[in-house]
C-alpha cells in the first residue's frame, strides 16, 4: 500500500541527538517556570532573558532611621561605568508590577552617579507604611540594571492636639500630610488618578488638579468609597485657566463636543492604594480616612494644598507672595515687552494679565497656570527693559 514500508535501523548518532536535545529542551522550559503565570508580562519575560545575559551585580539595602525616613544602600559590581542611577518607590511590591509610572503609585529618585555616592535618605515618606525599593542602574554603555525588590516599614505616629490644621497632598510623593501652623504632624499613603502627572484641566475622569482648595463637605458614608471629603474644584482660577484652554484650541473635543471642567474632586478610601484607579480624586487607606474624621479641626472650611508637577511647592510660595503695585507694573511692562499685551499697566493682576501669562507659558513651553509661579517668574525675570517704559 506504502511505497516505503521497510525497516530501516537507526543510527545511534541519531538517537543519542534526540535524546540530547529532549534534556535540553526540559533545562530550558524549567528556567522559565513561573509560579504565577498571571503576572508574568511579556515584557518581563523580555526582562529575564537580559538579565539571564548582562553579567553585573547590584546589592541593595534599606534601613528605618528616626524622624520617619529610610536610608537606601547599595553596592554595584558592573562591568562599566555608571552614568545614571535612579531608586524607584512604591507601597506596592515593585516585584509584582512593571515599573509604570502612571499605573502605579510609583516615586523616582535619580542620585548623583558619583562612585563616593552610594546611600541616600528618603525623608519624603509617609507614616506606618511599608515601602518597597529597586535601584535601576544605567552603564556608559547603555545597560540598565536592576537590583533585586527590598522592603522597609516606618512607624506610626499618634496626632496630637492641633491649632489651625491644613492639608497638604503631595502628588509626586503619594503622600497626604496633615499639616499645623507650619509644622509638618502625620503622613499618609495615597493613590490619585489614573493619570497622576498631570494637572486637571477639564473633565477627563482621570487627572487630579492641582493648586489651593478648601473642604466644603464631609460624607461619613459613602457606599463606594467608605468616607469622603469634597473639595470645592474648580476654582476662580481654575474656570479661568479651562475658558482660556478652550479659547486656545488646547481642549480637544470628544465625540464633536468640549468636555466641561469637571468637578467632585473628593478626598475618600476605597478597595486599595496598590494603583492609581480614581477619576481624579486622592484616595487613602479606610484606618487612616477614620483618624482624619475623627480630628474635629479637619472639616468644612479646611484648606487643602494639591502639589504635583504642574504646580509644586516653590510655585505656590511665589503665586501667592505679596507684590507691590509696582512690582506687579513690572511684571506687566515685561510682558507687553515680550508681546504679551497685559492691557492696561496698572499694577491690577486681573484677567488680562492673566491671559498674558497664559500666552507666555505656552510660548516658553511652561506649565499652564495663567499664574505668575516660580518658573514663569524666572522667564520673566530675563526680559529687559528700560527705565522709561
Amino acid at each position: 500500500m506504502f511505497a516505503d514500508t521497510h525497516t530501516k535501523k537507526m543510527n545511534p548518532r541519531y538517537f543519542l541527538f534526540i535524546i540530547l536535545f529532549f534534556v535540553f529542551s526540559i533545562f530550558q522550559v524549567s528556567c522559565f517556570t513561573i509560579k504565577n503565570p498571571a503576572t508574568f508580562s511579556a515584557q518581563k519575560l523580555k526582562e529575564a532573558v537580559i538579565k539571564k545575559n548582562v553579567t553585573g551585580k547590584i546589592d541593595i539595602n534599606a534601613k528605618y532611621l528616626p524622624g520617619n525616613k529610610i536610608e537606601i544602600s547599595w553596592k554595584t559590581d558592573l562591568p562599566d561605568r555608571i552614568r545614571k542611577i535612579s531608586i524607584y518607590r512604591s507601597s506596592t511590591n515593585l516585584g509584582d508590577i512593571t515599573l509604570d509610572k502612571i499605573t502605579y503609585p510609583i516615586t523616582i529618585f535619580d542620585i548623583n552617579p558619583d562612585p563616593d555616592i552610594n546611600s541616600f535618605t528618603d525623608n519624603r515618606t509617609a507614616h506606618n507604611t511599608k515601602y518597597f525599593y529597586m535601584l535601576s542602574v544605567q552603564t556608559e554603555s547603555g545597560r540598565i540594571y536592576h537590583s533585586s525588590v527590598v522592603s522597609c516599614k516606618t512607624a506610626n505616629k499618634s496626632i496630637p492636639p492641633l491649632k489651625s490644621p491644613h492639608i497638604l497632598i503631595d502628588k509626586v510623593n503619594y503622600f497626604l500630610e496633615i499639616v499645623d501652623v507650619g509644622k509638618e504632624i502625620k503622613r499618609y499613603p495615597m493613590a490619585l488618578g489614573r493619570n497622576p502627572l498631570k494637572r486637571k484641566l477639564n473633565q477627563d475622569n482621570q487627572t487630579t488638579p492641582e493648586g489651593i482648595f478648601r473642604i466644603t463637605n464631609l460624607q461619613s458614608n459613602v457606599p463606594q468609597f467608605y468616607k469622603a471629603y469634597d473639595l470645592n474644584y474648580p476654582t476662580d482660577i481654575d474656570k479661568f485657566r479651562y475658558r482660556f484652554a478652550l479659547a486656545n484650541g488646547i481642549i480637544k473635543k470628544r465625540n464633536g463636543v468640549h468636555p466641561g471642567i469637571g468637578g467632585e474632586i473628593q478626598i475618600h478610601s476605597g478597595p486599595n492604594i496598590e494603583f492609581n484607579w480614581t477619576f481624579g480624586c486622592a484616595t487613602i487607606r479606610k484606618a487612616d480616612i477614620d483618624e482624619l474624621f475623627s480630628i474635629r479641626k479637619i472639616g468644612s472650611g479646611t484648606k487643602v494644598i494639591i502639589v504635583g508637577r504642574n504646580i509644586d511647592r516653590e510655585d505656590l510660595k511665589v503665586i501667592y507672595k505679596k507684590r507691590s503695585n509696582k512690582e506687579i507694573k513690572e511684571v506687566q511692562k515685561k510682558l507687553k515687552k515680550a508681546g504679551f499685551d497685559p492691557g492696561v499697566i496698572d499694577g491690577v493682576p486681573g484677567n488680562r494679565t492673566r491671559d498674558a501669562l497664559g500666552r507666555f507659558q505656552l510660548k516658553m513651553n511652561l506649565p499652564l497656570t495663567c499664574q505668575l509661579d516660580s518658573r514663569t517668574a524666572k522667564e520673566i525675570e530675563k526680559i529687559q527693559i528700560s527705565d522709561t517704559q
